[in-house]
């Protein structure tokens, strides 16, 4: 069911007949009923970065740190490696780990990401649009 916070006004999933989201509850410090500590950490880092798109690691950190939660600069550049997160700060900081070109987010760049999926036999997109054509563009069941 969706339930309005009733300390910050967010909408939120709520099973269990509670009115105050998990990122409030963090404010309040009631870490023992945060089920998943991970997924708020991720969440207000997210929406952080979202709503501030130029801030640094160091910003997300001390802001997080404000509403009572600690993440590590490691973390929130897991966040950035595994495509999670774009920070426009990090920009050229991050290479990929085949040809070392400099990306925004992810482990590898988009020229070494469709090596690897022709090289793993994923379809690509002339693959793709080849086989539309061939099949008049949408599978369809047959009426026997």
């Amino acid at each position: 069911m969706l339930t309005k916070c009733t300390e910050c006004g967010k909408f939120f999933g709520n099973s269990n007949g509670e009115d105050v989201c998990d990122s409030c509850k963090v404010v309040g410090g009631n870490y023992d009923e945060i089920e998943n500590l991970d997924e708020v950490l991720f969440q207000e880092t997210r929406n952080y970065v979202y709503d501030n798109p130029n801030v640094s690691p160091e910003d997300v950190i001390a802001h997080l740190g404000e509403k009572g939660l600690t993440i590590t600069r490691k973390i929130i550049m897991d966040y950035v490696r595994n495509g999670l997160i774009v920070l426009v700060s990090v920009e050229g900081k991050i290479t990929c780990e085949d040809c070392g070109r400099t990306i925004l987010s992810g482990r590898f760049c988009p020229t070494c990401t469709r090596k690897k999926e022709a090289s793993m036999g994923a379809p690509t997109l002339e693959r793709r649009e080849e086989e539309e054509e061939a099949h008049g563009g949408m599978y369809t069941k047959r009426a026997w």
